[in-house]
Parts: C-alpha cells; sequence; structure tokens
C-alpha cells in the first residue's frame, strides 16, 4: 500500500511537471485510470498464490501490449522518416494505443517490476524463458512509449533490483 501510494504521488508530481505546463484534466483523469485500480489492489488481494497468478497475467499481457505498440511506433516512426526527430517522435507517440503514452509507459514499468520479481523465483527453463522473452518485450515498449518518466521508473527500478541481488 505504501508503495503504491508513493507511486500514485510519483505519478501526480510527473504529470504537473511535464514540459513546465500545469496539468490538464485529461492528463489527472490519466493517472486517475492507472492509480485508482493500484490503489485499491492492496486493499482487496491477499499475498497468496492467486494474487501472484493474477500479477503475473498482468504482466504477461501487458508484454503483449508492448509488443503491438512497438510495432505501431516502429511503422510510424518509419512512415515519419522524412520529418525532424521531435516531430516523427511526437506523431509516433500519439499513433500509440488507445492510453496516453504517458500512463502506457508506467503500465511496462509496473510489469517490468513484476516479472523482474517473478525471474529469481522460476526454477523450470521454459519459465525463465517466457520470463526473459516478456521482459525484453516490456523494456522495449518502456523504450517506445516515449516517455521520459518511464524511462526514469525502469532505470530506478533496474536500480533497486541491482541493489537488492547480494554482491557476489
Amino acid at each position: 500500500a505504501a508503495i503504491a501510494a508513493a507511486l500514485l504521488a510519483y505519478f501526480l508530481l510527473s504529470t504537473m511537471l511535464v514540459g513546465g505546463q500545469g496539468a490538464t484534466s485529461q492528463d489527472l483523469l490519466n493517472v486517475a485510470e492507472l492509480s485508482v485500480p493500484l490503489l485499491c489492489l492492496p486493499l482487496i488481494v491477499r499475498v497468496d498464490g492467486t494474487a501472484r497468478r493474477a500479477m503475473t497475467a498482468f504482466s504477461y499481457s501487458t508484454a503483449c501490449l508492448a509488443v503491438t505498440e512497438v510495432i505501431t511506433s516502429r511503422a510510424s516512426l518509419a512512415s515519419s522518416a522524412n520529418l525532424s526527430a521531435v516531430t516523427s517522435t511526437a506523431v509516433a507517440a500519439g499513433q500509440t494505443g488507445a492510453l496516453d503514452h504517458n500512463v502506457e509507459g508506467p503500465l511496462f514499468v509496473l510489469a517490468l517490476c513484476v516479472l523482474l520479481a517473478r525471474l529469481p523465483r522460476a526454477h523450470r527453463n521454459v519459465t525463465r524463458l517466457s520470463l526473459a522473452v516478456a521482459i525484453a518485450a516490456v523494456i522495449a515498449g518502456v523504450a517506445y512509449s516515449f516517455s521520459r518518466a518511464s524511462y526514469f521508473g525502469a532505470l530506478a527500478v533496474f536500480i533497486a533490483f541491482a541493489l537488492r541481488r547480494p554482491v557476489r
């Protein structure tokens, strides 16, 4: 619950500070779309096998979403090759899926957290391989989300997971 509240505060802060402009009502609605379920999750789910399976299913479906977003963004970038880098990126970010790219990117970061947490506990090679493929897809999704907050969030996730591992 504390992590979810901190994440919500981070999303709100990044929404209000992006580009030096104030947050619009659509920006706040996008943050609410992501934050309300995230904040309710600790209240309704006990930490057991069912919750782990649900979070893993969420992460794998997010990895599938990331693959489709990478394909869409790459096609958009290729079609706008004659435009400047900034303009083509803005066009590609505007042609992603149903969510705003600043909402979609944090979904990829959340999925990355779950997948990285599951990786050390995977004992079968097939499971480890599927987790590695999903992690690669989610990382590509973060890269093609065109969201600076997601870039920093993914970097923070990697640092946190690196610090958790014992130094060998």
